[in-house]
């Protein structure tokens, strides 16, 4: 009788641990949790915890994703360094650092040591933009540490791009090495250089792609970042912080920017309740024209990529002018 009593004990407990897990947004330092227990955001969109990519042989992953959707992954935290095995457990210290620990309790992955204050109870939230922060959980909920410092591939609605130069924080996005393979890959996307700040894409160092320089308003040329029927883009430059950044106008919308393996950008869209697979609005560098230094220092792109030099041009002449190319994602 008091084997059947405490089996039933600790079968309710490992049911409410469930239950409260899979319904919860936060962690606290005396709590923990391993595959199979989830954080999701309180508007129910983000979901954090452990996945596996792809065919679902490869490594396990820490990360975030959209909730309710076909494996969609948005953050992955120990991208460079899979469990290769099915146990992992999630842990926040009371000084505020998450570890990622495999089957030996070795720490795989955790947060770097943040400053705090004096009195500071920690917390582990997934936020409903998808960002998950360290805070601190007493009265002026400071956040000390959060996943949209360190982006993945994806940039998200309210995810800035860029520089936060008090912190050193340079906001990178890079591709997976392959769509089963988070790891890092050949591809970046990023705002440089801050003192005349241009969007662009690296295949390792070299520069294939960019859009037009900063004017102290908008990347010149291109109204499309700054009007369009679905977000409000942002472009801040001041001491403190450089960065690019847009915010949705329609909340039924979800919208994520992608870099993939293979170097496109890619912007795609999801109507809540309405849409069954992700719609790809534009792929921002598909045109052959957009590659960086296409024609040459004196040469002009055209349609099917045809090169032609500036009929003004003399070997003689000591400056350089730059024609930028304009054209419109949602056109």
């Amino acid at each position: 009788m008091s084997t059947l009593l405490l089996s039933t004990c600790i079968c309710s407990l490992v049911s409410l641990g469930l239950q409260t897990s899979l319904s919860a947004d936060t962690l606290k330092p005396s709590q923990t949790f391993v595959q199979g227990f989830t954080l999701i955001s309180s508007n129910q969109r983000f979901e954090f915890g452990f996945f596996r990519p792809g065919n679902g042989l490869g490594g396990l992953y820490l990360g975030t994703w959209y909730h309710n959707l076909p494996l969609t992954v948005v953050w992955v935290a120990n991208r460079n360094k899979p469990l290769r095995d099915s146990f992992g457990q999630v842990a926040l210290d009371e000084k505020g650092a998450l570890f990622l620990f495999n089957r030996s309790m070795g720490a795989v992955w955790s947060t770097d040591k943040i400053p705090t204050m004096d009195s500071f109870t920690p917390v582990l939230q997934l936020l409903d933009t998808g960002n998950l922060v360290i805070r601190d959980d007493g009265g002026n909920r400071t956040i000390f540490w959060e996943s949209f410092d360190f982006p993945t591939d994806t940039l998200l609605p309210n995810l800035k791009l860029g520089w936060n130069l008090d912190g050193g924080v340079n906001r990178i996005i890079r591709s997976w090495k392959s769509i089963d393979d988070p790891s890092e890959g050949e591809y970046s996307f990023c705002l440089e250089p801050h003192e005349a700040p241009q969007l662009v894409l690296r295949s390792g160092s070299k520069k294939l792609f960019r859009r037009a320089p900063w004017d102290g308003s908008s990347f010149s040329g291109i109204t499309s970042l700054t009007t369009n029927p679905l977000f409000q883009a942002a472009y801040i430059y001041n001491s403190v912080e450089v960065y690019f950044q847009y915010e949705m106008l329609d909340d039924s919308i979800l919208s994520r920017f992608l870099i993939l393996p293979s170097g496109l950008i890619q912007y795609f869209t999801w109507r809540v309740n309405s849409s069954k697979e992700w719609n790809l609005l534009v792929t921002i560098n598909s045109d052959p024209c957009d590659n960086y230094g296409k024609c040459g220092n004196y040469g002009s792109c055209y349609t099917l990529s045809s090169c032609k030099l500036f009929s003004q041009y003399h070997k003689s002449n000591t400056m350089l002018f730059s024609f930028p190319r304009v054209g419109s994602w949602f056109s």
